[in-house]
């Protein structure tokens, strides 16, 4: 039984291969996706009623907030990935309030987010958890 085992350990896994085909394709989404940032207030999909969908690159977010002048916040990473309603824009500092699903709003850099196509809003990460039981 041992030397089974230790013929098994020689073996290589299978499993090495898979990790290493997955991680270009990370890479390409968050290229696809850097490529569909907004640029500014003015631009088309940018208006009051359609969702978009907050960068998940927290770099981005931090750089486009500060550039916004936007203030202190902590926990900004709380918003990565999360899709908002536009309800208020802001063409000064080229922000817009978005309305998450739970109703509450927050401003956020439009260069810091991406068309939504259309998605329903939802909560941020340390919001959607209170509601789940």
């Amino acid at each position: 039984f041992l030397l089974e085992v230790l013929n098994e350990a020689d073996k290589p896994a299978p499993a090495d291969d898979k990790p290493t085909k997955a991680a270009p394709t990370k890479q390409a989404e968050a290229s696809d996706v850097k490529e569909e940032y907004f640029t500014s207030v003015e631009d088309d999909g940018c208006e009051e009623g359609k969702t978009v969908k907050v960068t998940m690159v927290i770099d981005r977010l931090e750089e486009q907030w500060k550039e916004a002048e936007l203030g202190a916040n902590d926990d900004k990473s709380m918003y990565l990935g999360a899709v908002g309603k536009i309800v208020e824009i802001e063409e000064d500092d080229d922000t817009v309030q978005l309305r998450w699903a739970n109703y509450d709003t927050c401003w956020i850099p439009i260069k810091a987010c991406v068309d939504a196509k259309g998605a329903k809003e939802t909560l941020p990460v340390f919001l959607s958890h209170l509601g789940a039981k």
